[in-house]
């Protein structure tokens, strides 16, 4: 173990080093949550497009994607990997908020 490295609680509930891939996933997603003012800017950084990919079906369109965006950049994968960390740090929040 380095001696940089610690133990840290991810804010879903986990334990995970401050090396670990875990851990820089979720501070990336915090980021996307606190700096990001609102749900245009957060799907304009995430797929380059303010209104998200889904269709009105809500079908992922690959063809909505724009650059600059972490889509276009890493792939959809990525930026969907990014948004569901998104969705799981908001669940985790309101439980913890939910709590005596």
């Amino acid at each position: 173990m380095n001696k940089l490295e610690r133990t840290v609680t991810l804010e879903v509930g986990t334990e995970a080093s401050n090396f670990s891939e875990a851990y820089r996933h979720e501070c990336e997603c915090r980021y996307v949550l606190d700096r990001l003012p609102d749900k245009w800017a957060r799907n304009k950084w995430l797929y380059g497009n303010p209104n998200g990919v889904r269709d009105a079906t809500g079908r992922i369109n690959e063809a909505m994607v724009r650059r600059p965006s972490i889509g276009a950049a890493r792939g959809l994968a990525a930026a969907e990997r990014i948004r569901a960390g998104v969705m799981q740090i908001v669940e985790a929040r309101k439980r913890g908020k939910a709590a005596p």
